[in-house]
């Protein structure tokens, strides 16, 4: 959570993309505490994967500045496991040392999966995959962790304890975190801000004051889903005009 001496480990000022003559984004500005977790939704197009690419050093034909911590990591919702790698190998690519098995080990026992790391990708589930790609996510221990959409294939079940995996994960490492997403029972079980956008600028801005694990069936996140459906649907009559 947020706090009067946060420091911001994600800044983005006045940022605009265009693509020919489409500008996906209008100038967004954004900032996102250390250990803060912050979701951002908005209907298709409205730019949330376009800024967490540019976020990511993914895209750099942009207008404007970002400040974000070089220790950072992505998620996406396609995992993409190397089907020939091994999962623990799938979650160790990239690093470099004798340390990396432990690394891999103790990232893969975090999701719980200590005993998958001599599987085959092909041998897990939707959920075991997209925990191997969390472990993969984490294993460098990164200060900042980008989402984007991971969870929206799963079944309802299984994203839900993806969410409680996901949060209890993030708050025991004071993960800064930003989450794309178009669930908003997602954005609200999990963030302690959900920001929209619409038109490619930020037009919303809602504090989750609820400390996690959260219920979605709770009054307080209900009336919070409410707020977030009211703005959503002004955007969309507005875009009509």
């Amino acid at each position: 959570m947020t706090s009067s001496r946060a420091v911001p480990m994600i800044t983005a000022t006045r940022i605009r993309r265009s693509y020919g003559d489409r500008a996906v984004l209008a100038g967004v500005d954004l900032s996102v505490d250390r250990g803060e977790f912050v979701a951002v939704i908005g209907r298709s197009g409205a730019g949330k994967t376009t800024l967490l690419r540019i976020l990511a050093g993914l895209d750099d034909e942009f207008l404007g500045e970002v400040a974000i911590s070089p220790r950072l990591s992505v998620m996406f919702q396609d995992a993409r496991l190397l089907p020939w790698q091994r999962v623990a190998t799938n979650v160790t690519l990239g690093l470099r040392g004798g340390e990396a098995p432990a690394a891999g080990a103790r990232a893969l026992a975090e999701v719980g999966l200590a005993n998958r790391g001599r599987a085959w990708p092909r041998e897990l589930s939707g959920g075991e995959v997209q925990r191997v790609a969390l472990a993969r996510a984490l294993v460098r221990s990164p200060e900042v962790l980008l989402l984007d959409e991971p969870f929206g294939a799963l079944d309802a079940l299984t994203r839900s304890q993806m969410h409680t995996l996901l949060a209890d994960l993030v708050g025991r490492h004071a993960t800064t975190t930003l989450l794309v997403t178009h669930d908003l029972n997602e954005a609200l079980v999990l963030a302690d801000r959900v920001l929209t956008m619409n038109g490619g600028v930020v037009t919303h801005e809602l504090p989750v004051p609820a400390p996690r694990p959260r219920d979605r069936d709770t009054a307080q996140v209900a009336a919070l889903r409410a707020r977030l459906l009211t703005s959503l649907s002004t955007q969309v009559q507005e875009g009509s005009r």
